[in-house]
């Protein structure tokens, strides 16, 4: 029978709790209170006592009692997880956090004050195919920059494993490395800027880069006012009343219109099937249909099957 069970106590109690219940037991079985069964409640007496003065001291000292092995348990967690922590890598976090918050303090001085000069914009005209701008498709490029190094995190120093600061030999302490930067974006765009994504250099902001798509010509397509697209159709003969069209679309798909009484080099307009607008909308701009080597002037109209 434990310690516990004797005095008819739980772990959970408190010691005020636990001295209450052996008053009453020591009074209980006292042996002076009970002369005719002396012997019998002095063994009693001396078993509660020694049971009590066992919980009283492991509530002090014993670390297994319930209410201070759980903090015992979370001190060894924290002792165990400094233990094992990789210094270098917090040490390298922590500068690499340090770096990042100048950087932020810096903007936003200079956002207010204006004190620095910002670098040159770098400039890209991306050639691409009609087709792509028109289905939005997306693309990349990779270029290098003058970078802050990534090693030593612009600092031109690093912490090594024996804890001594020594010359980033990535950047060699010049804190800046040459970078591939790898860009990605929408061909249905035509000016995508990335901030801050040219060279770093001492003392200046970093430039932006700015993307020009520039449609490859194409030989049935042409853009006209920015999103409008203009289809060239050509016939080698007269016709007259109604002619039929049909072609194959920048989506791959074919379409037929009926034109009646056609006129040569009058525009044609089937709304909808231009480029996509740059607003991230499905809205397009419209088609416009040519016909070339027509003799014919007569009023027209057009039907959409």
């Amino acid at each position: 029978m434990d310690d516990y069970t004797i005095l008819g106590v739980c772990r959970h109690d408190t010691s005020e709790v636990i001295t209450q219940k052996y008053k009453k037991l020591a009074l209980k079985y006292h042996p002076d209170r009970n002369l005719n069964n002396k012997l019998e409640c002095e063994e009693k007496f001396k078993e509660i006592s020694k049971a009590y003065h066992n919980i009283i001291n492991k509530k002090s000292f014993n670390v297994n009692d319930y209410n201070y092995s759980h903090l015992f348990t979370k001190i060894n967690n924290v002792k165990k997880y400094f233990k094992d922590i990789n210094y270098e890598t917090l040490i390298n976090n922590v500068i690499d956090n340090v770096s990042n918050f100048n950087d932020f303090v810096n903007e936003k001085n200079n956002e207010k004050n204006n004190t620095k000069e910002k670098d040159e914009d770098l400039f890209i005209n991306a050639n691409i195919e009609l087709f792509d701008i028109y289905n939005g498709i997306n693309k990349s490029i990779t270029i290098e920059r003058l970078r802050k190094c990534n090693v030593c995190k612009g600092i031109g120093k690093i912490i090594t494993k024996d804890k001594l600061l020594e010359t980033c030999q990535s950047c060699y302490g010049t804190k800046y490395t040459n970078t591939k930067i790898n860009l990605e974006f929408n061909c249905r765009t035509k000016n995508i800027c990335f901030p801050k994504f040219s060279n770093h250099c001492e003392d200046k902001l970093p430039g932006d880069i700015i993307i020009n798509t520039i449609a490859k010509p194409h030989t049935c397509f042409n853009i006209y006012n920015n999103y409008d697209l203009i289809y060239t159709y050509t016939i080698d003969h007269a016709v007259q009343n109604e002619y039929y069209i049909e072609f194959k679309h920048l989506d791959n798909r074919k379409y037929k219109f009926k034109i009646i009484n056609p006129i040569y080099n009058y525009k044609y307009k089937i709304n909808n099937l231009g480029l996509l607008y740059n607003d991230n909308s499905i809205q397009r701009g419209d088609l416009y249909i040519i016909i070339q080597n027509s003799i014919l002037h007569y009023k027209t109209s057009i039907e959409i099957n």
